[in-house]
C-alpha cells in the first residue's frame, strides 16, 4: 500500500516539477525581459534624449514630464507644440529607422533585396492606405497589441 500511495503522490508531483521547469526554462522573458538594468537604463535614456529632440526641449523636462506621468499630448499642449506636425515628423523619423533595419537585414544577408523591396512596398502601401482613410475622416485606430497613451509606461507614445 505504501509504494502505491507513493507512486500515485510522488511520480505526478516529480512530473509536473520537470514540466514547470522545462516551461519556465524556455522563456526567458523575451527580448525586453532579458535585458539586464543596465541595458534597460540604457534604452530609457536614449529614449529620453529621442523625445527631447523631437519635441525641441530638454532632457530635463521630458524626464520631469515622463516622472509626473503626462502624455505626450499633454507635454505638446503645455509647451504650445504643434501636435499634429509633431506626429508627422515623428513618423518620418520611424519610416527613417525602420529602412535602415531593413537594408541593415539585406547588408547582413538575412533576407534577399528581393524580399526587402516587398516590404517596402508593402510598408509604402499601408502608409497610402492610412492617409486615405484620414483624408476621408474615418477613424485611425492602432493595432490592438499596441498600448500607447496613459496605458503605456507613464504616457510615452502616439
Amino acid at each position: 500500500m505504501n509504494k502505491k500511495l507513493v507512486s500515485l503522490t510522488v511520480l505526478p508531483a516529480l512530473a509536473l516539477t520537470f514540466v514547470g521547469t522545462g516551461a519556465v526554462s524556455a522563456f526567458d522573458g523575451g527580448e525586453r525581459g532579458s535585458a539586464t538594468p543596465k541595458e534597460k537604463v540604457e534604452r530609457l535614456d536614449a529614449m529620453f534624449e529621442k523625445k527631447a529632440e523631437l519635441f525641441g526641449l530638454d532632457v530635463g523636462s521630458i524626464k520631469t514630464a515622463w516622472a509626473e506621468g503626462k502624455t505626450m499630448e499633454e507635454l505638446a499642449e503645455e509647451h504650445g507644440i504643434d501636435l499634429e506636425a509633431l506626429r508627422a515628423q515623428h513618423n518620418e523619423q520611424r519610416k527613417i529607422r525602420r529602412i535602415e533595419h531593413i537594408n541593415i537585414l539585406v547588408a547582413e544577408c538575412l533576407i534577399t533585396q528581393a524580399q526587402a523591396d516587398a516590404r517596402f512596398e508593402r510598408i509604402e502601401q499601408r502608409e497610402a492606405e492610412r492617409a486615405e482613410r484620414i483624408a476621408n475622416g474615418e477613424e485611425v485606430k492602432r493595432p490592438k497589441h499596441r498600448k500607447r497613451g496613459k496605458h503605456r509606461r507613464g504616457g510615452f507614445g502616439f
